[in-house]
């Protein structure tokens, strides 16, 4: 789900800017880190380029009543 739902989220959002979209995503029990790499089409006769952009943040979890820190 998390892979394509970024792709998905990619592709309604800039369909035709961003080619070349790739999606890496890890985990670990406490954390989770998405990567996003995209080529961006050629704007206003600027040229093109390509973005790389990651984001991480911690994986939540249910802990049960009596059972958590504190």
């Amino acid at each position: 789900m998390g892979k394509q739902a970024a792709l998905d989220y990619l592709s309604q959002v800039a369909p035709k800017l961003l080619t070349s979209k790739h999606v890496d995503a890890a985990r670990t029990a406490s954390t989770v880190t998405v990567r996003v790499r995209a080529h961006v089409s050629t704007i206003l006769g600027f040229g093109s380029f390509t973005v790389d952009e990651s984001a991480a943040g911690p994986v939540e979890r249910f802990v049960a009543p009596g059972q958590g820190p504190g």
